[in-house]
């Protein structure tokens, strides 16, 4: 290896991953990804959005409070439809095809409002799922190969749990389709999360 990434950023919290990886062993892992093509900050930032997503707790939601807030999203969505109707552009103006698309939309986050309960109760984690599948598409992309034993030594550092590359390689088998999906999304600027205190 020609030596260690270098890390410029002051932030506490890309601070606090490699701190997590150099102190479970991980940093070789994550040192050898970098020199494959990684950029470190890049994958520091991503680290430390699967982090956030794994501490991230979905809101309780009843079926009662999913099935009004669903049908009061239908509801819009026929508003906007009869207001596209009956004024058309005059109300849309230059964003009138994003307009005439509104409605459907609406109807679709309404049924997945609606399927909240459920993917709630399933332990189901969409912040983490998709910090997981950004890491995934992200190291594929600059190293050009998943590299499980590295990315899962990663992961099990900054989740502090043993996480095998055979585990890896399973969910990419079944979250191949939200790597797809998510994978080239920019990730969100850093969330606003107090750091563990020691």
């Amino acid at each position: 290896m020609s030596g260690a990434p270098v890390i410029t950023s002051t932030n506490p919290h890309v601070r606090e991953v490699v701190s997590k990886l150099t102190s479970c062993g991980a940093y070789e892992s994550f040192a050898w990804l970098c020199e494959k093509g990684a950029e470190p900050e890049e994958l520091l930032q991503r680290l430390d959005r699967l982090i956030y997503g794994h501490n991230a707790k979905l809101p309780r939601l009843s079926r009662r409070q999913s099935g009004s807030l669903s049908t009061r999203l239908k509801r819009t969505a026929d508003l906007v439809e009869r207001l596209n109707r009956e004024y058309g552009v005059s109300v849309m103006g230059e964003d009138w095809r994003e307009a005439l698309g509104l409605p459907k939309k609406l109807r679709d986050y309404a049924a997945c409002v609606k399927d909240m309960p459920r993917r709630v109760a399933s332990r189901w984690n969409p912040i983490e799922t998709s910090a997981m599948c950004q890491i995934v598409w992200y190291v594929k992309k600059t190293t050009h190969s998943y590299h499980d034993e590295q990315v899962s030594a990663l992961i099990g550092a900054v989740l502090e749990k043993s996480y095998y590359p055979d585990a890896l390689k399973r969910w990419r088998s079944n979250h191949a389709q939200d790597i797809r999906a998510f994978g080239d999304l920019d990730i969100l600027p850093w969330f606003p999360r107090p750091l563990r205190s020691k």
